[in-house]
């Protein structure tokens, strides 16, 4: 009787999974970490069906860049915040218990959520598409498992 073993022939990781990761762990990157927008975004990563290990790489990265990022988002967060149109979204957000946890009122955290918006959706794409190209140009080792001892008990290999 042969022993048959599900992760023999487990298909590989869908490319979007790793995509989709690198886009999470970009948004928890480049936002400030004194926000609980970021962490939101953390659980978030940890609740969908992505890859967490590729998300915490990512994370990681980004937030070694975001502070290189903060000339360009603070005038983005204060240019958002003082924006007419956006004052009655803002004075709402503000009257909310959980604001002061979100720091909504700061202007790099703003501009941070907002340029993590504006490129979630090319980062998630571009990578998903990266890793697809990446999966056809070199072929999986994963998919044909070695025995850790070779020649160690014949008869339950198949």
């Amino acid at each position: 009787m042969k022993r048959q073993s599900s992760s023999k022939h487990a298909p590989p990781t869908p490319a979007w999974r790793y995509g989709w990761a690198v886009a999470l762990g970009m948004a928890f990157g480049l936002i400030p970490k004194d926000s609980a927008l970021c962490y939101l975004f953390a659980l978030l990563a940890l609740f969908l069906p992505i890859s967490v290990p590729a998300a915490l790489v990512s994370a990681v990265a980004f937030s070694g860049l975001a502070p290189l990022l903060d000339r360009w988002t603070d005038p983005l967060g204060f240019w958002l915040l003082s924006q007419p149109a956006l004052e009655g979204f803002w004075r709402g957000l503000e009257a909310t218990p959980a604001a002061v946890w979100f720091r909504s009122q700061n202007t790099v955290v703003v501009g941070s959520i907002a340029l993590a918006l504006v490129a979630f959706l090319p980062t998630g794409w571009l990578f998903a598409r990266l890793a697809g190209r990446l999966r056809r140009a070199w072929p999986t080792r994963v998919a044909q498992p070695r025995p850790l001892v070779p020649g160690f008990a014949p008869e339950l290999e198949s």
